[in-house]
């Protein structure tokens, strides 16, 4: 016998005697503003949890403990705002609540010594999962055309591909939050470190389908195949609304069965049409309902625009004018916040109450900028890229002519975001670091993915202190020798090519197939937080798409007084950083306009030849067998 139950709602945090006592909100719980409310304490769902006839139960809570309301561009799915600071009093909790405790407590035969042991005990019934730490908000997220709990999509579309013990899923999910919200919203679990932790997935069962993007829902009235993509990775959902197909496999045992090629225009959130082409003439479109899909390529579009929301921390008049001076600004998109729409940065003022919330976090002060500076905030409202913010005194005007050169390293970040393919890759390429002897990573073997963490990262993400080394491997499993290249971002927001070197021969960028190959030693340094490596892999040559990408980003003129000296100056610099240092210029930032056409045009070998420019408009087609791209975080820290 399995359970499974899960709360997509509320929380908050209650009076329970002389302690505060986490609570889930019913969707009736009325007044939230009432002196009394009818919320579910923390302590009665673990009696809930302990009377269920069953060990194999699973409880995921995707709400949080208290703050509500708007922040930045999400919602908190919790009940009230002022909680967080202490300037509400707290409701009290309904008199039923401690009758039925007490039903509990004699149906399981505990006394009240036996219900406080429990509650301290490290064992429990089951798995009890939380979208975030006791002293966290979790994010009602707003994805490109759809909204959901941030740690509930990431949760799902990761079991899309692998299903791993609860003590891996956790960490890696994690990882995933952080890339939306560094410091705001880590996933739990409990019980840990015990063994079954460690060998039990998630839902206690073996996975026994096979990783796809995608299925196939039903049909519509005209013949149409009614599709749900939660399987995609959030980051590449702008590719799949025009020249997407995918591959139809059988749900059970992996058979060929056609393909799918995506109505343009249809997708609405994780909802799209497909036309199917069987593998086998004569077969009906009966024979596809219910299966499984698998990207097979997908449509890069022509025009991509960086989508930047102005926060509330900044005044009316703020607003207005860092609109005026964004519009000026080439490929910037300018989104209002609390719209619905998904927004890939936001600018914002580090006022006292998000200063306050950081500290309410813990988050050490080598994160937060100075005071009244403005900078990049991540949609959760928190601060982004430390580097970015400018002095206290600085105005909007300013602070946007401060921060174009950075919006422009943003969306060839974004460009790269949506070539992201990790898990549908059917290179056999995988991305493995060592750090301090121990080895993290992505191994692909043709399709079926395995990621590997650090055991000691909660977040599933390497801690890389100043001056550390990192070793970075490329793993050819696949059938083709290929061609590879490394991008670091840095955790200021800057982009950097640190493989293959300029001077190097074509063919010292190939990883031959069945070889395992050091490729690049990187080290930690400042900005302390979370640079991203990116590993490009095609069995065709990426010399064009990465000399254009080193062109455009050596126009990138960022020289505004915030960037840190190394810590690390008697390292040997042959072997690269996870800090950008960009060659200074005065090149107008609009340069990264030609990164669409020259580098994703390198890469569509359909549509024309891109060195001749003889590419027509629409989405470039991007093939799973053509091109893999893989993302790793890693988090910097001081030197321990």
């Amino acid at each position: 016998m399995r359970e499974f139950l899960q709360d997509l709602g509320r929380g908050c945090i209650n009076p329970d005697s002389s302690c505060l006592n986490t609570t889930i909100v019913p969707y009736d719980a009325g007044d939230p503003g009432g002196p009394v409310v009818q919320d579910v304490m923390g302590h009665t769902l673990l009696l809930m949890r302990s009377a269920l006839p069953t060990d194999n139960v699973t409880f995921v809570l995707d709400c949080c403990y208290s703050g509500g309301g708007k922040r930045g561009n999400v919602v908190m799915r919790s009940r009230d705002a002022t909680l967080i600071n202490g300037s509400a009093q707290l409701p009290q909790l309904t008199d039923k609540e401690w009758p039925y405790q007490q039903q509990l407590l004699e149906r399981l035969g505990w006394g009240p010594q036996d219900f406080v042991n429990q509650i301290n005990s490290k064992e429990g019934k089951g798995f009890f999962v939380a979208a975030s730490r006791a002293n966290q908000q979790s994010a009602d997220y707003p994805f490109d055309g759809f909204s959901a709990g941030a740690f509930t999509y990431l949760l799902t579309q990761y079991l899309w591909h692998e299903t791993n013990p609860l003590s891996v899923t956790i960490p890696i999910v994690a990882g995933s939050t952080s890339r939306l919200s560094e410091h705001s919203q880590v996933p739990e679990y409990d019980p840990t470190e015990i063994a079954r932790v460690r060998e039990a997935p998630i839902y206690h069962e073996d996975p026994s389908r096979k990783s796809a993007e995608a299925a196939v829902k039903g049909l519509t009235a005209d013949g149409q195949l009614q599709l749900w993509l939660g399987g995609l990775e959030p980051t590449s959902l702008e590719a799949f609304n025009r020249g997407a197909v995918f591959t139809v496999i059988h749900r059970e045992n992996g058979t060929l069965l056609g393909q799918v090629t995506l109505v343009d225009g249809s997708r609405d959130g994780l909802n799209a049409l497909g036309q199917w082409l069987p593998a086998t003439a004569g077969d009906t479109l009966e024979i596809a309902i219910g299966h499984l899909l698998r990207e097979k390529l997908r449509g890069l579009p022509d025009v991509i625009t960086l989508r930047v929301g102005l926060d509330d921390t900044l005044s009316t008049s703020e607003q207005d004018q860092a609109k005026s001076a964004l519009a000026r600004q080439s490929s910037i998109e300018v989104v209002e916040v609390g719209s619905g729409q998904d927004v890939h940065v936001l600018i914002g003022r580090y006022d006292s109450n998000v200063q306050a919330r950081m500290n309410q976090s813990e988050v050490p002060p080598e994160y937060t900028p100075p005071l009244n500076s403005i900078g990049f905030f991540s949609a959760t409202q928190e601060p982004w890229y430390r580097n970015s913010f400018g002095g206290p005194g600085e105005s909007i005007e300013q602070a946007i002519t401060r921060l174009a050169p950075r919006l422009s390293s943003l969306l060839i970040r974004r460009m790269l975001a949506l070539m992201a393919n990790p898990y549908s890759q059917q290179l056999g390429v995988g991305l493995i670091i060592e750090h301090q002897g121990a080895e993290s990573g992505i191994r692909n073997r043709r399709g079926e993915t395995v990621t590997f963490i650090p055991v000691q990262e909660e977040r599933g993400i390497e801690r890389v202190p100043a001056c550390n080394l990192i070793n970075v491997i490329v793993d050819n499993s696949g059938d083709d020798d290929l061609y590879v290249g490394l991008v670091v971002i840095d955790a200021a927001g800057l982009v950097n090519v640190v493989f293959p070197f300029t001077t190097d021969d074509a063919r010292n960028n190939l990883v031959f197939k069945g070889e395992r190959r050091q490729i690049q030693t990187l080290r930690g340094d400042v900005p302390y937080g979370l640079p991203e490596l990116l590993l490009l892999a095609s069995p065709q040559p990426l010399d064009s798409t990465l000399t254009k990408l080193r062109q455009v980003v050596n126009t990138l003129a960022i020289d505004d007084g915030t960037l840190e000296e190394s810590l690390c100056s008697s390292t040997n610099t042959q072997r690269g950083t996870l800090m950008a240092r960009l060659k200074q210029t005065s090149d107008a930032p609009s340069a990264v306009d030609v990164v669409m056409t020259d580098m994703f045009g390198a890469l569509d070998g359909s549509r024309g030849n891109a060195a001749s420019g003889d590419l027509p408009a629409g989405p470039r087609a991007v093939g799973v067998d053509q091109i893999a791209v893989i993302s790793r975080l890693f988090h910097v820290v001081p030197a321990e």
